[in-house]
């Protein structure tokens, strides 16, 4: 006795790989990329205006202001300016990046925007890439305040072993209340009648406060700024964090917890030896942030992220293709699922069609008709057809002739519809053009042939059964979330691809068969 699968180990081979790879893309898609598994998933995206105001001398202007780096912890997706009257880029060394705006002649107050929109802004722990390490210029202190910057060092110093731990154990002393007297002296105007580096912000002085301290330990350390996401935030200043030299790269430090890296909801704006702004041509420049937080579709989002990639293997290639291909291939995506249906009906079910896939075209045309008018115009049509076909058997055309008779006559069935349906006001009947022509043409011939060789009986069991094919597979193709899954995740169609060659290979009883081949199940039983 024959195995059931042998000979058909390359179709095993064949199915395994179709499987393993299409299970990979949409792990990879769903994890990678974000796109969701069920439709209606929202995802937050942040918009964020930057607002530079200064005032002009009446000369030329030139604004430079540093811009987010494209870095690990959130993705840009869109940079616009408003700036009525300047010109505007950006300006990119590889290292960092500016928007520089630029006029000939302005006076009085300016206002320039800068907008950008951010996704993914998770966070990160990277290490931000070394670049040129600051020349470290330890301060000079006198009297209480030196001593002060001893004995928080000291105890700091115990408990460290290099330069990034002795930066976190500062940062929560410094905000410790035991410590406060030292910090309060340590952030008093400085012995030589300077002040921590012009910042009137607690915040600013905070961390000008540490990088001296560390400075003192021969610590490289350097203030970088951040925009915190918070909806609905208007006119704040940029927050300014910590950032320590480990002797490879630059490490994040939140100067108010002590924790590394980019907490979520986090832009680096500024960082590096790039100042925040840089205004020639006019005064009493500031930079102020506003924040509106939006929910977008997931999917919608998930597709940008699938821009950001390159290649068929790790982008999304349905999105290279023009717009108008891309409306063509989502009806011919969902193709294969009816196809499945239809290999399931006839060869495992055994419910006869007339035609192979004749019930896919039917049911592609039910999506745009709705299932009961859809029935009801492939009824009438289809049933005028037969009769006009049978006065044609009486003029004894050839096949080919015959066929293309009937098909001048659907066409004219279908107009004689349309006309008929726009005088009453029947919109719907309107939609009977998505019904394939050629194909209820040959359905009319198959189902005339059909009576005639094997009488009235099997051509009404066709027809139903081609209309009930035909029906299952519309209800499936128009479920919202079957769509969304094949649409967004084509790759199953390599898995429903592999599940139709197995099929293929099925050679037993079709359910319609087991009562009447019963008394033979039993025997081989």
């Amino acid at each position: 006795m024959n195995k059931p699968w042998e000979g058909r180990t390359p179709l095993l081979v064949i199915s395994l790989v179709l499987v393993i790879f299409a299970g990979w893309r949409v792990i990879y898609k769903a994890t990678s990329l974000g796109f969701p598994i069920t439709p209606g998933v929202k995802q937050t995206v942040w918009y964020v205006e930057a607002r530079v105001t200064c005032d002009a001398l009446g000369e030329a202007v030139e604004v430079s202001m540093a811009l987010p780096d494209r870095m690990n912890g959130f993705t840009i997706h869109e940079e616009r300016n408003a700036s009525a009257g300047y010109g505007f880029l950006v300006d990119s060394d590889g290292a960092s990046r500016r928007a520089v705006w630029s006029t000939r002649q302005a006076t009085g107050r300016q206002t320039l925007y800068y907008r950008m929109s951010i996704y993914d802004a998770v966070g990160s722990d990277d290490v931000i890439r070394a670049g040129s390490t600051p020349e470290i210029k330890p301060p000079t202190f006198e009297g209480a305040v030196a001593e002060a910057a001893e004995e928080l060092l000291t105890l700091a110093r115990q408990r460290s072993s290099d330069g990034v731990n002795l930066a976190r154990r500062l940062v929560r002393m410094v905000n410790q209340a035991d410590h406060q007297g030292e910090v309060d002296l340590l952030m008093m105007p400085r012995s030589d009648g300077g002040t921590w580096d012009d910042r009137n912000e607690e915040a600013e002085a905070r961390v000008g406060m540490l990088i001296d301290l560390l400075a003192l330990e021969q610590v490289p350390a350097r203030t970088a700024r951040v925009v915190r996401l918070r909806d609905g935030m208007r006119s704040a200043s940029l927050t300014p964090i910590l950032e320590v030299h480990n002797g490879e790269g630059w490490v994040l430090i939140d100067p108010s917890t002590g924790d590394d890296g980019l907490p979520p909801e986090t832009v680096l704006w500024q960082h590096g030896d790039q100042s925040l702004l840089d205004v020639m041509g006019a005064r009493n420049s500031e930079v102020r942030v506003s924040v509106l937080q939006r929910a977008r579709p997931a999917a919608e989002v998930s597709e940008l992220r699938a821009q950001q990639q390159e290649g068929f293997i790790f982008g999304n290639p349905m999105q290279t293709l023009p717009v108008d291909a891309q409306a063509a291939f989502a009806m011919l995506m969902m193709v294969p699922i009816g196809a499945l249906i239809v290999v399931v009906m006839r060869n495992i079910v055994g419910v006869k069609t007339s035609g192979t896939f004749m019930p896919i075209l039917i049911a592609l045309a039910f999506t745009d008709t709705t299932l009961w008018i859809g029935l009801m115009m492939f009824g009438v049509i289809v049933g005028v057809g037969i009769l006009i076909r049978v006065y044609l058997t009486q003029l004894n055309l050839l096949l080919v002739p015959r066929v293309a008779a009937v098909v001048v006559i659907v066409i004219l069935l279908m107009f004689v519809w349309t006309y008929l349906s726009a005088s009453a006001g029947f919109e719907s009947g309107l939609t009977i053009t998505f019904f394939p022509m050629i194909i209820i043409a040959w359905t009319i011939e198959r189902l005339s042939i059909a009576a005639e060789e094997e009488g009235v009986g099997e051509a009404l069991t066709q027809t139903v059964g081609s209309l009930f094919v035909a029906s299952i597979t519309y209800l499936v193709l128009s479920n919202f979330y079957v769509a969304y899954l094949i649409l967004t995740f084509g790759e199953l169609n390599l898995i429903i691809l592999v599940l139709i060659l197995l099929l293929g290979t099925y050679t037993g009883y079709r359910l319609t068969e087991l009562r009447r081949f019963e008394p033979l199940v039993r025997e081989e039983a």
